[in-house]
Formats: structure tokens, sequence, C-alpha cells
């Protein structure tokens, strides 16, 4: 049924809280996970001085983020071969997160986007919506959403990931 499953992920241990499921159904189905990072850009209309006050950086030179986001994806690889689960992996650069992931299915020929979401609150969801409803909106494969309460976001935000995260055992 699922050929190729794409998992968005940011480097944080809040986004790795689907890969256990994107373990679980990729084996279930023999299927291809497309490990995806987003590098976000600032939006050009956003001024430095409010683009720091919400923890955008102008990211001018992306090369640092983009050897970050492959050493990371590559460890996740690394850790799906010893299961026997093929991967790859894609990278890119935008301002809209939410685009870029529907994107990165698009152009890997995905049939199932598997995604952690959670309540963002303040003037981070003014900023950025709701990412999951967006996706779901704009994307024409079916969206899979692990939901993380308010408090274990909490507890996990900035947590920089290890994947840790234990497979389940068939």
């Amino acid at each position: 049924m699922f050929r190729k499953i794409l998992a968005p992920l940011d480097g944080s241990r809040l986004a790795e809280k689907a890969l256990p499921y994107v373990e679980e159904i990729a084996r279930k189905f023999d299927a291809e996970v497309v490990l995806g990072w987003v590098i976000q850009l600032r939006p050009p209309a956003i001024p430095e001085y409010e683009a720091a006050a919400y923890g955008l950086t102008p990211l001018l030179d992306t090369s640092s983020e983009r050897e970050r986001a492959r050493a990371y994806l590559q460890g996740i690889q690394q850790r799906l071969q010893q299961h026997q689960i093929r991967s790859s992996i894609k990278i890119v650069e935008s301002h809209a997160i939410a685009d870029a992931i529907v994107a990165i299915a698009d152009d890997s020929g995905v049939d199932l986007i598997a995604k952690t979401t959670y309540a963002r609150l303040g003037p981070s969801r003014w900023l950025h919506g709701n990412i999951a409803a967006q996706v779901l909106k704009r994307s024409s494969c079916p969206l899979f959403l692990v939901r993380v309460s308010e408090d274990e976001a909490d507890r996990l935000a900035g947590e920089d990931a290890t994947y840790s995260a234990p497979v389940r055992s068939e």
C-alpha cells in the first residue's frame, strides 16, 4: 500500500517522535523512507531585528546548516539500514516549511507523509501557523500525524535529537 514514506525532521527530539511509527509502517509494507529536512530561510519581508525576536536567522550561507542536517540524517539512515529499511535523504532550503515538505513529497513520489504535531502557541503560531494543517491542505498524499501533548512538547522543545527512540520489534 505504501511504497515511500516521507519523515520530515528538524533535528529535535520532538520531530523524532514519529520515527518509531515510520519504521513500523516501512517494515510492514517494505517501503522506502525519505528523510527530509527543511532549512528555514528568514522571510525577506521581516527585518533582522524582528527575525531575531522570533528566533529566525538570516542564513545567508546555509552550508553549515546543510552539513549539520546531512550528518544528522545520515545517522538515522544508518539506523534504518541496520533494520533493513531502505532510505534516502532530501535537504531543501525554503521560507515556507509546509510548502517545502509538500515539494519534497511530490519530488520524491511519496505516498505517505508521517510527522509529529503539537499545539504551537504565541508568536511562533502566528509566524509559522500550523505546519501539519498546511501540509494536509496542500499535499496530494495522506498525512500520518503523531500527536504529542503540550506538556511533552514543552519538555522536548529545544532538545537536540539523538534518535534514541526504541525500534518496535515484530
